[in-house]
C-alpha cells in the first residue's frame, strides 16, 4: 500500500501548489501544513511517534494559516463548546489504552487538533468556508479512527474509515488555497452587524 500512500499524499500537496500556494500567506502556511501531513504519511508507517509529530506541526501551520486570514472570535464560541465535550469524551475513552510513555503526546495532539478545528470556524475565509470547515471536521473524525486503530482495536474497519475521510479532508484544504489564498492575498474582513 505504501506506493499508493506516496501517490495520494503527494497528490494533495501538488493540488495545493497548483492552487497558488506560493502566492499568499494563507497559501504558504496551508501548503506547508499539507507538506507536514504528507511527511507524516510517509514517516508514520515506520515510526508512529515521528509521524504524529509531523501532523502536530501541520496542525500548528493550519492554525497559523487561519490566523493570517484574520479571526472572528465570536464565531468560535459554539465550536469550542462542542469540541470540548467531544474532546473530553475522547480522552476519557482513549487514555486507558494509551501507554504511559505516549500520554503527553496524545493529550498535546488532542489540544492542537481541537484548536485547529475551533480556529477554522473563526477564520475570515469567505467563499472558502465550506471547503475548510468540512475539511477540518473530516480530519478530526479521521484521527479518531487512527487513534482507535493504534490504541483500542486493530480492526480493519478503521482503515476503511480513516483513509477516505483523511484524504478528502486534505484535498478540501488544498482546494481552499485557490479560493482563500491565491485570489485574496489580504485578510477578508467579513461584515459584522453593528447590532450584533
Amino acid at each position: 500500500a505504501y506506493p499508493f500512500t506516496v501517490l495520494a499524499s503527494t497528490g494533495f500537496v501538488l493540488t495545493a501548489m497548483a492552487g497558488g500556494a506560493l502566492h499568499s500567506s494563507y497559501g504558504r502556511l496551508m501548503g506547508l501544513g499539507l507538506i507536514g501531513c504528507c511527511m507524516g504519511d510517509l514517516v508514520g508507517p515506520y515510526h508512529f511517534i515521528g509521524g504524529a509529530m509531523c501532523f502536530f506541526m501541520a496542525h500548528l501551520l493550519f492554525i497559523a494559516a487561519y490566523a493570517a486570514r484574520g479571526l472572528q472570535w465570536r464565531n468560535m464560541i459554539s465550536p469550542l463548546a462542542v469540541i470540548l465535550v467531544f474532546g473530553v469524551g475522547i480522552v476519557l475513552w482513549l487514555m486507558p489504552h494509551v501507554p504511559s510513555a505516549e500520554t503527553q503526546l496524545v493529550i498535546a495532539y488532542m489540544v492542537v487538533i481541537s484548536g485547529m478545528v475551533v480556529l477554522a470556524f473563526g477564520a475570515k475565509i469567505g467563499n472558502g468556508r465550506p471547503f475548510v470547515l468540512t475539511g477540518v471536521v473530516l480530519f478530526f473524525v479521521s484521527d479518531i479512527f487512527v487513534a482507535r486503530w493504534k490504541y483500542v482495536s486493530s480492526d480493519g474497519i478503521n482503515a476503511f474509515l480513516c483513509y477516505p475521510l483523511y484524504y478528502t479532508a486534505c484535498i478540501l484544504l488544498a482546494l481552499s488555497i485557490a479560493i482563500c489564498g491565491n485570489f485574496a492575498t489580504e485578510p477578508e474582513y467579513e461584515p459584522v452587524s453593528e447590532r450584533g
